[in-house]
């Protein structure tokens, strides 16, 4: 999972806002509403983090912990969560969502041309689709999520968070059996952090029905370059 932006204090939905602002005013003397650990912990799981981790100890307190303290925590500790810069590569991005599917039971294969790392192909189920990502282009990475979910199986659903502001994009995957569990539970804040997906037509935005003309077989990307950057302390 890649880090957590640290000019980014919490996910403003969807995409990250470049500074830390609390969802209150210092002058009111009110502190954002805490989320019960016992609720927290239900979320967490779902999202395949098990146990604490070094930012939730961080973020939680005895009488539980804050919305935005509890997504910093997905977005920084679950890999079925995706934090994606404006810069990103999309080979990268598409193999990060390609392992997280792998652990929901869902086989999507990645392949893109040897000399381009912002257009290639996915493939999921025998259907496969194009997909560009070119930030020079000011392509939409959401346009990139919404293709892929046209490729899944109905089971699974892709989510974004959102307000659309900032330099970059965060969505979450999970089956629609567990969004539909965590919304059960009284407590839960996960509808407030994560909504459905825009609607696009079929081979919109950066998508299209066949993959490029260029190369075969998957770009090598090496490790130190693919992951050297996703490192952060604890």
């Amino acid at each position: 999972m890649k880090p957590f932006p640290a000019s980014a204090g919490h996910v403003a939905n969807g995409k990250l806002g470049p500074e830390s602002v609390p969802r209150y005013h210092a002058d009111t003397l009110q502190s954002p509403p805490l989320i019960p650990l016992d609720v927290a912990e239900r979320v967490l799981a779902v999202f395949g983090i098990a146990g604490s981790t070094p930012l939730f100890e961080r973020r939680a307190t005895a009488d539980g912990m804050t919305s935005d303290g509890l997504h910093e925590v997905l977005a920084s500790d679950s890999r079925f969560v995706f934090v994606i810069d404006w810069r990103a590569e999309l080979f990268e991005e598409l193999e990060l969502i390609a392992a997280a599917l792998a652990g929901l039971g869902v086989a999507m294969r990645v392949d893109f041309p040897d000399d381009d790392a912002g257009k290639g192909w996915v493939e999921c189920d025998g259907n496969r689709r194009a997909l560009k990502y070119v930030p020079r282009d000011g392509d939409d990475f959401t346009d990139i999520i919404v293709a892929v979910q046209q490729l899944m199986p109905p089971a699974v659903e892709f989510r974004a968070g959102g307000d659309g502001q900032g330099d970059g994009w965060e969505f979450a995957v999970l089956r629609r059996e567990q969004w539909s569990a965590l919304e059960a539970f009284d407590g839960s804040p996960v509808a407030s952090m994560f909504r459905p997906l825009p609607e696009r037509p079929p081979g919109g935005g950066g998508a299209g029905t066949e993959p490029p003309e260029a190369g075969g077989g998957a770009k090598a990307i090496s490790w130190a370059r693919r992951w050297l950057g996703r490192w952060r302390p604890r």
